[in-house]
C-alpha cells in the first residue's frame, strides 16, 4: 500500500541486436524508456522515417471510419464508461494481422467510396430537378419551347399566393398586350407564366418585381415536363439500387473490422518501436537504452534479455537526488479501485506518500452517506459484481467498477444504521410481513428525518475526522522527511486548535462535562498563540512575522467552512429519501386492485430505478469534491507523472 519504488534501469547490447532487444521489451512491457544521458562517446541512434507506418496507419483508419459496425462489435456501455481496451491473447493478435489481406479491401472500398460520392451528387441533381419541374408537372409542352422568340417573351415565375389576385390588375395598367396563365399553387407561392411582347418586357418585369416575385429557369430538352419528371424518378430508383448495393458491399468486409482494428494498433506499434529509439545512444558497436521499472521486476527483466542473447547486459541502481521518477501505485484488492480517484485528480510525486488507503476508507464512508439506502447499496454491489465477472478486460480497466463495488457495500451498511430501504417501504408492507420492518428497526441506530440533528451532528464528525486525516498526513510526511518543526505549526497545532474550538462549543451544548471543554478551550487559545508566534517564522521581522501569523489564524475560518461543508451528507443524503419515499406514496396509493397492484410495481421499479441512477451520479460527484477541495487540499501534492511502460497496448486493444 504505497508508492512503488523504482530503479533505473540501463541496458546495453550489440547493434545487431537492436531489433530483437527493442522488440523484446515492447512485449515483455516492464520499462518506461527515458532519454538517454548525454555522455562522452555516446552518439544519438539513427532512425529511420515512419512514413510507411503512417501510410498504413492512415489508409486503415480510413476503413474503420467507412466499413460499418456490426453489432457484435460495438461495446456496451460498461465498456465505453470504464474506458476498456479489447483484451486479447498473443496468439490471437498473431493470427489476426498475419492472415488479413486488407490492401484488396482497401482499393475496393475506395472505389466503393468514389462511387458513392458520385452516386450522392447525382442523387442531389435530382432531387433538385424533381423540386424545379414539379409545379410545371402538367405543362403540356416541351421544355425546349417554353421560352421567347424575337418578338415575345417567356417569364416562368412564382408570387406569393396572398398577392397574386393584384398582380393581374396591376399587370393590366401598364399593358394589353400579355397573357398571364397560373400555374400551380405549392405551399405560400402560386407559380405562373407571364407572355407579351418583347419591347413591352422591361415594363412588365418592373411589376412583377414589386410583387417580389422569383423567376424560374428549367433545364432544356425535347421531354415534356411531365416525362422529364418520369425519368429523374426512375433515375433515382436506380441510384438507389446501385447504393444499396454498394452497401451491401461495405456490409460484408465488415466482417473484418475487428482484424482491421487489431491492425491498425500492429502498425502504430510498428510506429513506436521506430520513435521510441529517438530515445537510444550508441557507441560504434553498441547500443544504450536508459528507462525506469519497477524494483520487483528488475529480475524478471533481467532474466528476459538473457533469453534473447546472453550479450545483453543489464543494471539498476536507485534514483537519484532530483531525478523525475515515474509514479506508480499498489495497494490491496480492497484499496486498490481507490487508486483512480488519485489518478483521477493526478499522480503523487514519487517521494511522496500514497494517500489511497486514506481515500478508500473516507471515500467509501462518505459516498455510503450520500447514496444512503440500503437497498440502493444492494442493487449496487449486485450489479457490478455481475459487471466485473462478466467482461473480460484488464484487472486496470475494472477499477471503476471495483470502487463502485466497495461504496456499494458501505452504502448498505450506512443505509441499514439509518433505517433506509428504499425509503420507507417496509413501513408500508403488509402486516404479514411485519418482520422485515422488525429487522429495518432492530438495525437502525439514527433515523434522519426524526433525529435530524443527530444526523448533522455525525456528518460533520466524519468531516472532521476527513480533514483532521489529511492534516495528520502532511505531518507525518514532514516528520519522515525531518521537517518537524513544520509538521509542529503548519499541522499539529490546528488539528488542536479546531478540535479544541469543536470540544469547547460541544460542551456549551452540555453534551459533555464543562471540565472538558475548559481543557478544550485551553488548547484552543495555547494553538492560537503558536499559530501567532510561528505562523510566520519564515519572516526575519519580528512585527512582520506576528501579523503574518495573525494573519494565518484567520485561516481557521477556512477549515470552519470546510467542516460545514460536509452537511452536504445531510442534504444528499435526506433528498434520495425522501424522493424516495414520494415514490412509494405514489405507489401504494394504487394497492386495492389487481390493476392498481400492476401500475404499483411499475411505479417502484421505474421511480427508483431513476432515484438510484440519479444519486449515484449526485453521490460520486459530491464525494470527490469533498476529496479533491477539503482533503487534497491539506496535504496533497500531485506533482507526480504516472508511470507508462513500453508495452503493448495500442488505441484499441491491449495483448494479455
Amino acid at each position: 500500500m504505497a508508492v512503488v519504488k523504482m530503479k533505473k534501469a540501463f541496458i546495453f547490447s550489440s547493434l545487431n541486436l537492436r531489433e530483437a532487444l527493442i522488440r523484446n521489451l515492447h512485449k515483455i512491457g516492464l520499462v518506461q524508456i527515458a532519454d538517454i544521458q548525454k555522455i562522452d562517446g555516446l552518439k544519438e541512434l539513427s532512425v529511420s522515417d515512419t512514413k510507411d507506418s503512417d501510410d498504413q496507419i492512415n489508409k486503415i483508419q480510413f476503413l474503420l471510419s467507412f466499413l460499418p459496425t456490426l453489432p457484435k462489435e460495438k461495446k456496451s456501455f460498461i465498456q465505453d464508461m470504464v474506458g476498456a481496451k479489447n483484451l486479447i491473447t498473443k496468439e490471437e493478435f498473431a493470427n489476426s494481422v498475419s492472415n488479413l489481406e486488407w490492401k484488396g479491401i482497401f482499393s475496393r472500398c475506395i472505389e466503393i467510396n468514389k462511387e458513392l460520392e458520385e452516386i450522392k451528387k447525382k442523387k442531389e441533381s435530382c432531387n433538385n430537378l424533381l423540386q424545379e419541374l414539379e409545379p410545371w408537372h402538367d405543362f403540356n409542352l416541351p421544355l425546349d419551347e417554353i421560352k421567347g422568340t424575337r418578338h415575345a417573351f417567356v417569364i416562368l415565375g412564382k408570387v406569393g399566393i396572398e398577392v397574386y389576385p393584384w398582380l393581374f390588375g396591376d399587370l393590366s395598367a401598364k399593358s394589353n398586350n400579355f397573357i398571364l396563365k397560373e400555374i400551380k399553387d405549392l405551399g405560400k407561392d402560386r407559380y405562373f407564366i407571364l407572355m407579351g411582347l418583347r419591347n413591352e418586357e422591361e415594363r412588365l418585369t418592373l411589376v412583377l418585381k414589386k410583387f417580389n416575385y422569383s423567376n424560374i429557369s428549367l433545364p432544356s430538352g425535347k421531354d415534356k415536363p411531365g416525362e422529364l419528371i418520369s425519368k429523374t424518378k426512375k433515375e433515382l430508383t436506380d441510384l438507389h439500387g446501385r447504393e444499396k448495393q454498394l452497401q451491401n458491399d461495405k456490409l460484408s468486409f465488415s466482417e473484418k473490422r475487428q482484424d482491421l482494428i487489431n491492425l491498425y494498433d500492429y502498425y502504430l506499434w510498428e510506429k513506436d518501436l521506430i520513435t521510441v529509439q529517438k530515445h537510444f545512444g550508441k557507441t560504434e558497436k553498441t547500443i544504450a537504452i536508459e528507462g525506469w521499472v519497477k524494483a520487483d521486476d528488475t529480475e524478471k527483466l533481467q532474466k528476459h534479455l538473457m533469453t534473447i542473447s546472453k550479450d545483453i547486459y543489464a543494471r539498476f541502481r536507485d534514483p537519484q537526488e532530483g531525478e523525475d521518477v515515474p509514479t506508480a501505485l499498489k495497494n490491496n484488492s480492497v484499496f486498490g479501485p481507490f487508486e483512480l480517484i488519485v489518478e483521477l485528480y493526478g499522480m503523487p510525486s514519487y517521494y511522496e506518500k500514497d494517500p489511497t488507503p486514506l481515500i478508500a476508507i473516507f471515500f467509501s464512508i462518505i459516498f455510503g452517506f450520500c447514496l444512503g439506502d440500503a437497498v440502493y447499496g444492494i442493487v449496487l454491489a449486485i450489479v457490478t459484481g455481475m459487471l466485473i465477472k462478466k467482461y473480460k478486460i484488464r484487472e486496470e480497466d475494472k477499477k471503476g467498477l471495483r470502487l463502485f463495488f466497495w461504496v456499494g457495500i458501505t452504502t448498505i451498511i450506512i443505509g441499514a444504521l439509518c433505517g433506509t430501504w428504499l425509503g420507507d417501504l417496509p413501513d408500508k408492507l403488509p402486516e404479514s410481513v411485519s418482520f422485515i420492518k422488525n429487522i429495518k428497526n432492530s438495525l437502525m441506530i439514527v433515523d434522519p428525518l426524526t433525529q435530524l440533528i443527530r444526523f448533522i451532528s455525525i456528518a460533520l464528525g466524519v468531516g472532521v475526522a476527513h480533514v483532521f486525516c489529511g492534516l495528520g498526513f502532511k505531518a507525518y510526511q514532514n516528520i519522515i522527511k525531518g521537517k518537524f518543526f513544520d509538521a509542529l505549526f503548519d499541522q499539529i497545532v490546528w488539528i488542536t486548535l479546531i478540535g479544541g474550538l469543536i470540544g469547547w462549543a460541544i460542551s456549551r451544548t452540555g453534551a459533555i462535562p464543562s471540565g472538558p471543554g475548559a481543557v478544550s478551550l485551553w488548547s484552543a487559545k495555547i494553538s492560537a498563540i503558536i499559530i501567532i508566534l510561528f505562523g510566520g517564522r519564515d519572516v526575519k521581522n519580528p512585527f512582520g512575522r506576528i501579523g503574518l501569523g495573525l494573519f494565518k489564524l484567520y485561516g481557521a475560518s477556512a477549515y470552519i467552512g470546510d467542516i460545514l461543508s460536509y452537511t452536504r451528507l445531510v442534504a444528499l443524503g435526506l433528498a434520495g429519501s425522501i424522493i424516495a419515499m414520494v415514490f412509494n406514496l405514489m405507489a401504494f396509493l394504487l394497492k386495492d386492485s389487481y390493476i392498481g397492484i400492476i401500475f404499483l410495481l411499475a411505479i417502484l421499479f421505474i421511480g427508483h430505478g431513476f432515484n438510484l441512477i440519479i444519486n449515484i451520479l449526485g453521490a460520486f460527484v459530491h464525494t470527490a469534491r469533498l476529496h479533491y477541495v477539503e482533503f487534497f487540499s491539506k496535504f496533497y501534492d500531485n506533482g507526480g507523472k504516472p508511470f507508462k511502460p513500453f508495452r503493448m497496448e495500442g488505441k484499441y486493444i491491449a495483448v494479455e
